[in-house]
């Protein structure tokens, strides 16, 4: 489980430390500050398409080798990353860090949802989600103060350092699942065209990965650029941003760990619905308030809440729709989460160059309000256990 939580941690870290560190790498690198939403959609972009290699593997192969060999692809892009000096070479080595992530995430909530019971796996699930939360409460400020101090490389080296290290501890510590060696071996003589056609048959997952993909697009669309919304708007240098981030994020913590909780008693589904349309809300009050950084401290704050809530709940709920390939389905759920994150990070860019962040925001509210038609009318199948009945048991 602690292994888990650390590959989480380290993903979300390396993924979220970005935002804030766009202008330090833009001005060092020589391009605009506009541009840096690629470095996000490229680690996206790439992380998308490859998940869905990855997940197959994962069914066929087991979650542990696919999570080392995540581990040391991921470690190895943070590495070039360092060595990066055009705006097209670190786009290349932040793609190569996507690959790896791939491998790894997937298999990481797999094996989540291969070990504890879906009653009480929004629990379990809360923690490992919100260690990818936890990041921007430790690790963004930690590294916006080594970027303010030293340089924007440095932060990637310790990433790299930290990933050969939880390599090394899960080789001892992430035990082989002996009671999904059954599943494995059988998934082994079925082709990956076969694992997919199970996936596409129900329109249940289908609809679901679509929610996913709005989820991620109205989060990330804005999330991405909040570094130069501060900056921008605000006029805060990199060491007050990285303390916002370090505030808002101890939000994202808690909406992970007791969203997880409430939403093994309320159902996961309530709890995505509730989370969604009260998301876009606050984008569309954080894009238009002027002036007042307080309340928009306090807005990002609540924000961060009901991202993590419904985080916990979406991932939760996704892990069950189809149990005997749970790899496979989570894999393209993450392709969803990357590629909706890809999607608005791309957009913004232009966006921004054209309009400002009220535009901004409508967009990424859009895309949250489409998950509560999708969601309760599409998505046929019920959560498993009926809602506001079950005891939560320690794990």
């Amino acid at each position: 489980m602690i292994c888990l939580t650390l590959c989480s941690f380290w993903v979300g870290l390396d993924l979220l430390i970005i935002s804030p560190l766009i202008p330090s790498i833009s001005t060092s690198l020589g391009f605009s500050i506009d541009a840096g939403g690629f470095m996000i959609a490229s680690y996206a972009i790439v992380y998308a398409f490859s998940a869905p290699v990855f997940g197959p593997l994962s069914d066929k192969w087991g979650r542990k080798r696919l999570i080392m060999c995540g581990l040391f692809t991921f470690s190895l892009g943070a590495f070039l990353t360092i060595t990066s000096n055009s705006l097209p070479t670190l786009l290349l080595f932040r793609g190569l860090s996507g690959i790896g992530a791939a491998m790894i995430m997937p298999s990481v909530y797999a094996l989540v949802g291969d070990t504890f019971e879906y009653v009480n796996r929004g629990k379990v699930m809360g923690l490992v989600t919100g260690a990818m939360g936890g990041a921007s409460v430790l690790g963004i400020p930690l590294g916006s103060f080594i970027v303010y101090s030293t340089s924007w490389q440095l932060p990637f080296l310790i990433i790299g350092l930290f990933a050969l290290v939880i390599l090394i501890a899960s080789y001892f510590y992430i035990p082989i699942d002996l009671n999904n060696n059954e599943k494995m071996a059988s998934n082994s003589i079925v082709s990956s065209r076969d694992l997919f056609s199970k996936v596409y048959k129900s329109k249940t997952i289908i609809f679901t990965l679509i929610c996913t993909l709005l989820w991620w697009a109205g989060f990330q669309g804005m999330f991405a650029n909040m570094g130069s919304y501060y900056t921008s708007n605000y006029s805060l240098n990199i060491m007050i941003v990285g303390l916002v981030f370090s505030f808002t994020g101890l939000g994202n913590v808690l909406g992970n760990i007791f969203g997880g909780r409430a939403s093994d008693i309320i159902g996961k589904r309530r709890a995505i619905v509730y989370c969604c349309i009260f998301s876009a809300i606050a984008v569309l009050v954080i894009s238009t308030i002027k002036g007042n950084l307080f309340l928009v401290i306090a807005v990002h704050f609540l924000w961060s809440v009901l991202t993590g809530f419904g985080q916990a709940s979406l991932t939760s709920f996704v892990s069950e729709l189809k149990a005997e390939i749970r790899g496979t389905v989570l894999s393209l759920n993450s392709s969803a989460t990357y590629m909706g994150m890809a999607i608005t990070t791309t957009a913004s860019t232009f966006i921004l160059e054209k309009s400002e962040f009220q535009l901004l925001g409508m967009v990424c509210a859009v895309a949250y309000v489409l998950i509560f038609p999708i969601m309760t009318v599409l998505v046929k199948d019920n959560d498993p256990q009926p809602p506001m009945v079950v005891k939560i048991s320690k794990v």
